[in-house]
């Protein structure tokens, strides 16, 4: 059983699932999307690579406030990014 490291709203922990997994095989990266809603404006992504024997945490981006703008824009992604810190 694969276990991941996480975003649980306070902190980076341990999870034995994810919310909506994708898998991109020519990249290796896993990721995933916590809606906080259904419009997909809030919530929290999180991005793995496979690193040999498990999944290494690359990212994670939250969005607290459900105010109708896109989360999952690429082009708006990197304000949200709590994982690793903004230098």
């Amino acid at each position: 059983m694969l276990s991941f490291q996480h975003w649980n709203g306070k902190k980076i922990a341990p999870t034995l699932s994810l919310t909506m997994p994708a898998f991109e095989e020519a990249t290796k990266v896993l990721s995933s999307f916590h809606k906080g809603r259904g419009l997909g404006d809030c919530g929290t992504i999180g991005e793995w690579v496979w690193a040999a024997t498990d999944f290494k945490l690359t990212g994670v981006w939250a969005k607290d406030e459900c105010d109708g703008e896109p989360f999952d824009e690429a082009d708006d992604k990197e304000k949200w990014r709590i994982y690793p810190p903004k230098p």
